[in-house]
């Protein structure tokens, strides 16, 4: 006979004694089990360069480009730290400077010294879950020739909850394409 360990799971196996009784226990069991895990993919956490996925620009803008938390930020998808990389063609965009947002209790932390190969390295984290959906820290890019489309992406590297349980499966980067003057379509 297995012994169950959780309080749950002992309350249920001594109160059922009859068949009846185990068959409700295994059932309850199977649906502390399953329930979480559930709710758990359900929820999605988006970090996104910016609010929409194509933009026009002009040679010379300067160019803002917020990096957005978006998603459900609930307790079963709580984000506590995440790390990943923006990535960008040099050749087309110089990266001017970054600014943190005022968002209590993140710390924040770039490699911006690989900015002029085209890559920015980033990690925030903070010992409670990030309490709500919005900016982590602006980009700002000068737009340099030559004219065309240009992707910037975001890649996730890393996410964790509070309790330190690896949530990146449940997390995504998602970039943007700017057209410089105009696009000429494929």
């Amino acid at each position: 006979m297995i012994t169950p360990r959780h309080p749950v799971a002992l309350r249920l196996a001594a109160s059922s004694t009859s068949v009846v009784g185990r068959l409700v226990t295994i059932s309850a069991l199977a649906a502390l089990l399953f329930a979480v895990p559930r709710s758990l993919r359900a929820q999605q956490v988006t970090l996104s360069l910016g609010e929409r996925t194509q933009d026009t620009v002009r040679t010379g803008q300067v160019l803002r480009i917020p990096v957005l938390m978006q998603g459900q930020l609930t307790r079963s998808a709580s984000l506590a730290a995440i790390q990943g990389s923006v990535r960008w063609d040099p050749a087309r965009f110089a990266l001017d400077s970054l600014r943190p947002m005022r968002r209590p209790g993140i710390t924040l932390t770039t490699n911006q010294e690989t900015g002029t190969s085209g890559l920015l390295r980033f990690s925030a984290f903070s010992p409670e879950p990030f309490a709500d959906a919005g900016a982590l820290f602006e980009l700002f890019f000068v737009v340099k020739s030559p004219r065309g489309k240009s992707p910037m992406t975001l890649e996730l590297e890393a996410a964790g909850d509070e309790l330190g349980r690896n949530i990146l499966a449940r997390t995504k980067g998602r970039g943007v394409t700017h057209c410089i003057e105009r696009c000429v379509a494929p």
